[in-house]
Protein backbone atom coordinates (compact mmCIF):
# COMPACT_ATOMS: atom_id res chain seq x y z
CA UNK A 1 0.00 0.00 0.00
CA UNK A 2 1.31 3.41 -0.99
CA UNK A 3 1.68 6.31 1.42
CA UNK A 4 -0.59 9.26 0.50
CA UNK A 5 2.24 11.79 0.26
CA UNK A 6 4.02 9.60 -2.36
CA UNK A 7 0.82 9.51 -4.43
CA UNK A 8 0.48 13.29 -4.09
CA UNK A 9 4.10 13.94 -5.14
CA UNK A 10 3.94 11.58 -8.17
CA UNK A 11 0.65 13.13 -9.34
CA UNK A 12 2.12 16.62 -8.96
CA UNK A 13 5.30 15.70 -10.86
CA UNK A 14 3.33 14.21 -13.75
CA UNK A 15 0.73 17.00 -13.77
CA UNK A 16 -2.25 14.74 -13.07
CA UNK A 17 -5.35 16.77 -12.15
CA UNK A 18 -7.88 13.96 -11.77
CA UNK A 19 -9.10 10.53 -12.83
CA UNK A 20 -11.89 9.40 -15.10
CA UNK A 21 -14.48 6.68 -14.57
CA UNK A 22 -11.96 4.04 -15.78
CA UNK A 23 -9.49 5.10 -13.03
CA UNK A 24 -7.01 6.45 -15.61
CA UNK A 25 -5.82 10.07 -15.57
CA UNK A 26 -8.17 12.43 -17.41
CA UNK A 27 -5.43 13.47 -19.84
CA UNK A 28 -2.21 11.82 -21.00
CA UNK A 29 1.05 12.63 -19.23
CA UNK A 30 4.68 12.57 -20.33
CA UNK A 31 6.41 9.26 -19.65
CA UNK A 32 9.51 9.78 -17.43
CA UNK A 33 11.16 6.61 -18.75
CA UNK A 34 11.92 8.02 -22.21
CA UNK A 35 12.06 11.39 -23.97
CA UNK A 36 8.38 12.07 -24.46
CA UNK A 37 7.74 15.33 -26.25
CA UNK A 38 4.11 14.38 -26.89
CA UNK A 39 2.44 12.89 -23.77
CA UNK A 40 1.87 9.21 -24.44
CA UNK A 41 1.24 7.71 -21.01
CA UNK A 42 -1.72 7.39 -18.64
CA UNK A 43 -1.59 7.08 -14.87
CA UNK A 44 -3.86 4.47 -13.33
CA UNK A 45 -5.13 5.18 -9.82
CA UNK A 46 -4.13 1.74 -8.52
CA UNK A 47 -1.86 -0.04 -11.01
CA UNK A 48 0.63 2.71 -11.91
CA UNK A 49 1.69 4.18 -15.25
CA UNK A 50 1.02 2.67 -18.67
CA UNK A 51 3.06 4.09 -21.55
CA UNK A 52 1.64 3.54 -25.01
CA UNK A 53 5.02 4.27 -26.64
CA UNK A 54 6.89 1.81 -24.40
CA UNK A 55 3.91 -0.60 -24.38
CA UNK A 56 4.74 -1.28 -20.72
CA UNK A 57 3.35 -0.89 -17.23
CA UNK A 58 5.41 0.85 -14.55
CA UNK A 59 4.53 0.43 -10.86
CA UNK A 60 4.14 3.31 -8.42
CA UNK A 61 7.45 2.32 -6.82
CA UNK A 62 9.25 2.44 -10.18
CA UNK A 63 7.66 5.83 -10.88
CA UNK A 64 8.76 7.25 -7.54
CA UNK A 65 12.33 6.02 -8.09
CA UNK A 66 12.53 7.48 -11.60
CA UNK A 67 11.13 10.84 -10.43
CA UNK A 68 13.52 10.99 -7.44
CA UNK A 69 10.72 10.70 -4.85
CA UNK A 70 11.45 8.85 -1.60
CA UNK A 71 9.39 5.69 -1.51
CA UNK A 72 7.29 5.18 1.64
CA UNK A 73 4.86 2.33 2.03
CA UNK A 74 1.93 2.53 4.43
CA UNK A 75 3.33 -0.64 6.03
CA UNK A 76 6.87 0.74 6.26
CA UNK A 77 6.07 2.29 9.65
CA UNK A 78 5.35 -0.58 12.00
CA UNK A 79 2.85 0.18 14.79
CA UNK A 80 5.02 -1.81 17.22
CA UNK A 81 7.63 0.92 16.88
CA UNK A 82 5.23 3.37 18.53
CA UNK A 83 3.13 1.04 20.67
CA UNK A 84 -0.64 1.59 20.77
CA UNK A 85 -0.58 5.23 21.89
CA UNK A 86 -1.61 8.00 19.48
CA UNK A 87 1.28 10.44 19.82
CA UNK A 88 1.44 13.92 18.35
CA UNK A 89 -2.33 14.40 18.61
CA UNK A 90 -4.38 17.31 19.94
CA UNK A 91 -3.70 18.39 23.54
CA UNK A 92 -6.32 16.70 25.73
CA UNK A 93 -7.98 19.96 26.81
CA UNK A 94 -8.42 21.10 23.20
CA UNK A 95 -9.75 17.66 22.26
CA UNK A 96 -12.27 17.76 25.11
CA UNK A 97 -13.32 21.27 24.09
CA UNK A 98 -14.16 20.09 20.56
CA UNK A 99 -16.09 17.11 21.96
CA UNK A 100 -18.04 19.44 24.26
CA UNK A 101 -18.84 21.61 21.21
CA UNK A 102 -20.34 18.59 19.42
CA UNK A 103 -17.34 18.16 17.10
CA UNK A 104 -16.07 14.74 18.22
CA UNK A 105 -15.65 13.51 14.62
CA UNK A 106 -13.48 16.55 13.83
CA UNK A 107 -11.37 15.91 16.94
CA UNK A 108 -10.94 12.24 15.97
CA UNK A 109 -9.94 13.16 12.42
CA UNK A 110 -7.39 15.76 13.56
CA UNK A 111 -5.93 13.37 16.15
CA UNK A 112 -5.31 10.63 13.58
CA UNK A 113 -4.05 13.09 10.95
CA UNK A 114 -1.51 14.54 13.40
CA UNK A 115 -0.46 11.02 14.42
CA UNK A 116 0.17 10.24 10.75
CA UNK A 117 2.53 13.25 10.61
CA UNK A 118 4.17 12.04 13.80
CA UNK A 119 4.76 8.48 12.51
CA UNK A 120 6.39 9.67 9.28
CA UNK A 121 8.20 12.57 10.99
CA UNK A 122 6.82 14.92 8.32
CA UNK A 123 4.49 17.87 8.40
CA UNK A 124 1.65 18.05 5.88
CA UNK A 125 0.18 21.54 6.14
CA UNK A 126 -2.26 21.80 3.24
CA UNK A 127 -4.69 19.00 2.55
CA UNK A 128 -7.49 18.18 0.19
CA UNK A 129 -10.45 16.05 1.19
CA UNK A 130 -8.88 13.01 -0.50
CA UNK A 131 -5.49 13.55 1.13
CA UNK A 132 -7.01 14.03 4.60
CA UNK A 133 -9.03 10.80 4.30
CA UNK A 134 -6.02 8.91 2.85
CA UNK A 135 -3.78 9.90 5.78
CA UNK A 136 -6.39 8.84 8.35
CA UNK A 137 -7.07 5.55 6.57
CA UNK A 138 -3.31 4.89 6.42
CA UNK A 139 -3.13 5.07 10.23
CA UNK A 140 -6.22 2.89 10.65
CA UNK A 141 -4.91 0.27 8.19
CA UNK A 142 -1.45 0.29 9.76
CA UNK A 143 -2.85 -0.60 13.18
CA UNK A 144 -5.61 -2.82 11.78
CA UNK A 145 -8.47 -1.41 13.88
CA UNK A 146 -12.15 -1.14 12.90
CA UNK A 147 -13.10 2.44 12.08
CA UNK A 148 -16.61 3.80 11.51
CA UNK A 149 -15.84 6.82 9.26
CA UNK A 150 -17.77 6.81 5.97
CA UNK A 151 -17.01 8.95 2.88
CA UNK A 152 -19.68 11.44 3.93
CA UNK A 153 -18.13 11.64 7.44
CA UNK A 154 -14.82 12.80 5.95
CA UNK A 155 -16.70 15.34 3.82
CA UNK A 156 -18.63 16.59 6.86
CA UNK A 157 -15.40 17.12 8.84
CA UNK A 158 -13.73 18.83 5.88
CA UNK A 159 -16.68 21.20 5.49
CA UNK A 160 -16.84 21.88 9.25
CA UNK A 161 -13.20 23.03 9.09
CA UNK A 162 -14.47 25.59 6.57
CA UNK A 163 -17.16 26.77 9.02
CA UNK A 164 -20.01 24.84 7.39
CA UNK A 165 -22.50 22.31 8.84
CA UNK A 166 -21.53 23.08 12.44
CA UNK A 167 -23.81 21.78 15.22
CA UNK A 168 -25.65 24.29 17.38
CA UNK A 169 -23.19 23.80 20.24
CA UNK A 170 -20.33 24.59 17.87
CA UNK A 171 -21.81 27.61 16.08
CA UNK A 172 -19.57 29.96 18.07
CA UNK A 173 -16.58 28.50 16.17
CA UNK A 174 -17.86 29.47 12.72
CA UNK A 175 -16.04 32.80 12.42
CA UNK A 176 -12.86 31.22 13.80
CA UNK A 177 -12.83 28.44 11.21
CA UNK A 178 -13.61 30.87 8.40
CA UNK A 179 -10.65 33.10 9.29
CA UNK A 180 -8.15 30.57 10.67
CA UNK A 181 -8.19 27.71 8.16
CA UNK A 182 -7.06 29.49 5.00
CA UNK A 183 -8.87 28.21 1.94
CA UNK A 184 -7.14 27.76 -1.40
CA UNK A 185 -8.58 26.74 -4.77
CA UNK A 186 -6.44 24.84 -7.24
CA UNK A 187 -7.44 25.46 -10.85
CA UNK A 188 -7.40 22.63 -13.37
CA UNK A 189 -9.10 21.37 -16.50
CA UNK A 190 -11.63 18.58 -16.28
CA UNK A 191 -12.35 16.99 -19.66
CA UNK A 192 -15.92 15.97 -20.32
CA UNK A 193 -17.25 14.15 -23.36
CA UNK A 194 -19.83 16.11 -25.30
CA UNK A 195 -22.47 13.50 -26.19
CA UNK A 196 -23.98 15.61 -29.01
CA UNK A 197 -20.82 16.39 -30.95
CA UNK A 198 -18.80 13.32 -30.00
CA UNK A 199 -15.70 15.25 -28.91
CA UNK A 200 -14.15 16.12 -25.58
CA UNK A 201 -14.32 19.61 -24.23
CA UNK A 202 -12.59 21.07 -21.21
CA UNK A 203 -14.04 23.18 -18.45
CA UNK A 204 -12.38 24.63 -15.31
CA UNK A 205 -12.51 22.54 -12.15
CA UNK A 206 -11.54 23.57 -8.64
CA UNK A 207 -9.97 21.53 -5.90
CA UNK A 208 -10.31 22.79 -2.34
CA UNK A 209 -7.22 22.85 -0.10
CA UNK A 210 -7.29 23.59 3.63
CA UNK A 211 -4.49 24.56 5.98
CA UNK A 212 -4.34 22.23 8.97
CA UNK A 213 -2.53 23.44 12.13
CA UNK A 214 0.14 21.05 13.34
CA UNK A 215 2.28 22.27 16.23
CA UNK A 216 1.16 23.18 19.75
CA UNK A 217 1.73 26.86 18.90
CA UNK A 218 -0.58 26.48 15.89
CA UNK A 219 -3.27 24.88 18.07
CA UNK A 220 -3.12 27.65 20.69
CA UNK A 221 -5.63 29.99 18.93
CA UNK A 222 -8.19 27.16 18.72
CA UNK A 223 -7.72 26.37 22.42
CA UNK A 224 -8.19 30.04 23.28
CA UNK A 225 -11.52 30.19 21.42
CA UNK A 226 -12.62 27.01 23.20
CA UNK A 227 -11.62 28.69 26.51
CA UNK A 228 -9.28 25.81 27.33
CA UNK A 229 -5.80 25.69 28.80
CA UNK A 230 -3.98 24.28 25.79
CA UNK A 231 -0.79 23.50 27.72
CA UNK A 232 -2.54 20.91 29.92
CA UNK A 233 -2.19 17.40 28.52
CA UNK A 234 -3.16 14.21 30.35
CA UNK A 235 -1.28 12.01 27.86
CA UNK A 236 -2.07 10.13 24.66
CA UNK A 237 -5.14 8.02 23.97
CA UNK A 238 -4.76 4.47 22.68
CA UNK A 239 -5.45 3.69 19.03
CA UNK A 240 -8.31 1.33 20.01
CA UNK A 241 -10.15 4.32 21.48
CA UNK A 242 -10.71 5.70 17.97
CA UNK A 243 -12.99 2.93 16.67
CA UNK A 244 -16.26 4.80 17.21
CA UNK A 245 -17.37 8.18 18.52
CA UNK A 246 -18.67 6.44 21.66
CA UNK A 247 -15.28 4.82 22.42
CA UNK A 248 -13.54 8.11 21.71
CA UNK A 249 -15.72 10.26 23.98
CA UNK A 250 -15.54 7.69 26.77
CA UNK A 251 -11.73 7.56 26.59
CA UNK A 252 -11.45 11.36 26.54
CA UNK A 253 -13.83 11.69 29.50
CA UNK A 254 -11.86 9.28 31.70
CA UNK A 255 -8.37 10.18 30.48
CA UNK A 256 -7.65 12.20 33.61
CA UNK A 257 -8.95 9.37 35.83
CA UNK A 258 -6.64 6.84 34.16
CA UNK A 259 -3.67 9.14 34.69
CA UNK A 260 -4.59 10.03 38.27
CA UNK A 261 -7.06 7.58 39.92
CA UNK A 262 -8.86 8.79 43.02
CA UNK A 263 -12.05 10.38 44.32
CA UNK A 264 -13.99 12.60 41.92
CA UNK A 265 -17.41 14.24 42.02
CA UNK A 266 -19.59 13.46 39.01
CA UNK A 267 -19.54 17.10 37.98
CA UNK A 268 -15.75 17.01 37.82
CA UNK A 269 -15.79 14.02 35.48
CA UNK A 270 -18.41 15.35 33.03
CA UNK A 271 -17.08 18.93 33.03
CA UNK A 272 -14.36 18.14 30.46
CA UNK A 273 -16.51 16.75 27.64
CA UNK A 274 -20.01 17.86 28.78
CA UNK A 275 -21.52 14.38 28.68
CA UNK A 276 -24.70 13.71 30.67
CA UNK A 277 -24.80 12.04 34.09
CA UNK A 278 -26.70 8.95 32.80
CA UNK A 279 -23.93 8.40 30.24
CA UNK A 280 -21.22 8.34 32.90
CA UNK A 281 -21.67 4.75 34.08
CA UNK A 282 -21.86 3.13 30.58
CA UNK A 283 -18.76 5.09 29.52
CA UNK A 284 -16.92 3.92 32.65
CA UNK A 285 -17.74 0.29 31.81
CA UNK A 286 -16.58 0.84 28.22
CA UNK A 287 -13.19 2.18 29.33
CA UNK A 288 -12.67 -0.32 32.15
CA UNK A 289 -13.10 2.17 35.00
CA UNK A 290 -14.45 0.89 38.31
CA UNK A 291 -16.68 3.29 40.24
CA UNK A 292 -16.81 2.68 44.00
CA UNK A 293 -19.51 4.81 45.72
CA UNK A 294 -18.62 6.18 49.15
CA UNK A 295 -21.05 6.09 52.09
CA UNK A 296 -22.82 9.45 52.69
CA UNK A 297 -21.52 11.52 55.57
CA UNK A 298 -24.25 11.80 58.29
CA UNK A 299 -24.71 14.38 61.05
CA UNK A 300 -27.60 14.27 63.56
CA UNK A 301 -30.00 17.24 63.35
CA UNK A 302 -31.00 18.99 66.58
CA UNK A 303 -34.55 20.43 66.98
CA UNK A 304 -33.11 23.94 66.57
CA UNK A 305 -31.45 22.95 63.28
CA UNK A 306 -34.70 21.41 62.01
CA UNK A 307 -36.50 24.72 62.66
CA UNK A 308 -33.86 26.51 60.54
CA UNK A 309 -34.54 24.29 57.50
CA UNK A 310 -36.31 25.79 54.44
CA UNK A 311 -40.07 25.36 54.50
CA UNK A 312 -40.62 23.45 51.25
CA UNK A 313 -39.06 22.35 47.95
CA UNK A 314 -39.28 25.81 46.35
CA UNK A 315 -37.51 27.46 49.27
CA UNK A 316 -34.86 24.70 49.20
CA UNK A 317 -34.09 25.25 45.50
CA UNK A 318 -33.75 28.99 46.16
CA UNK A 319 -31.25 28.39 48.97
CA UNK A 320 -29.27 26.00 46.75
CA UNK A 321 -29.14 28.67 44.04
CA UNK A 322 -27.91 31.15 46.67
CA UNK A 323 -25.34 28.52 47.77
CA UNK A 324 -26.66 28.50 51.33
CA UNK A 325 -27.35 24.76 51.06
CA UNK A 326 -25.28 22.18 49.18
CA UNK A 327 -27.01 20.50 46.23
CA UNK A 328 -25.84 17.04 47.35
CA UNK A 329 -27.36 17.33 50.85
CA UNK A 330 -30.49 15.43 51.94
CA UNK A 331 -32.21 14.13 55.08
CA UNK A 332 -32.32 10.53 56.29
CA UNK A 333 -34.08 8.98 59.29
CA UNK A 334 -33.02 6.15 61.61
CA UNK A 335 -34.47 3.52 59.25
CA UNK A 336 -32.28 4.81 56.42
CA UNK A 337 -35.21 6.28 54.43
CA UNK A 338 -34.30 9.39 52.50
CA UNK A 339 -36.29 12.64 52.76
CA UNK A 340 -35.97 16.14 51.36
CA UNK A 341 -33.95 18.53 53.53
CA UNK A 342 -36.96 20.74 54.41
CA UNK A 343 -39.40 21.21 57.27
CA UNK A 344 -42.00 19.40 55.18
CA UNK A 345 -39.61 16.45 54.81
CA UNK A 346 -38.96 16.43 58.56
CA UNK A 347 -42.72 16.39 59.36
CA UNK A 348 -43.24 13.46 56.97
CA UNK A 349 -40.35 11.50 58.53
CA UNK A 350 -41.61 12.05 62.09
CA UNK A 351 -45.19 11.20 61.09
CA UNK A 352 -44.00 7.81 59.84
CA UNK A 353 -42.05 7.09 63.01
CA UNK A 354 -38.63 7.84 61.59
CA UNK A 355 -37.08 8.67 64.99
CA UNK A 356 -33.88 10.68 64.87
CA UNK A 357 -33.16 12.77 61.79
CA UNK A 358 -29.78 13.16 60.12
CA UNK A 359 -28.34 15.55 57.57
CA UNK A 360 -26.45 13.54 54.93
CA UNK A 361 -24.15 14.55 52.09
CA UNK A 362 -23.03 12.43 49.17
CA UNK A 363 -19.28 11.86 49.03
CA UNK A 364 -17.16 11.77 45.89
CA UNK A 365 -16.97 8.25 44.43
CA UNK A 366 -13.67 6.49 43.87
CA UNK A 367 -12.72 6.07 40.17
CA UNK A 368 -9.97 3.60 39.26
CA UNK A 369 -8.97 1.49 36.24
CA UNK A 370 -9.87 -2.18 36.70
CA UNK A 371 -7.16 -4.18 38.43
CA UNK A 372 -5.60 -1.25 40.32
CA UNK A 373 -5.73 -0.86 44.09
Amino acid sequence: MIAPQVIEQVQSALGVIGYGADNFSIKNVSCPFHEDQHPSASLHKDKGLYCHACASWFTWKQLAGELGITWISRKSVAPLEWGRDVHGALPSETRNGLIAAGLSDMARALDLFFHYNYMLQERIEYVTLDLLSSCIEAVVNTYGIPFDFKPWTYRKVFEQLQGKRLPKKGEFLRSFFLSYFSLQLKEGKKLLKNSKRGRKEGRPSRETWLWIPRSRDDIAPLAAVLDRDWIVDAGALEIDDYQTARHYKAAATFQEVKARPGKYARRQIVASTKISFPTLKPYAELTGITITPQAPKRTELTPAQVLELPENHTALRLMIAQKKVKANAFMVDERGIRHELTKTGARQALAKGGGKLYRAEYQASDYRPEGTA
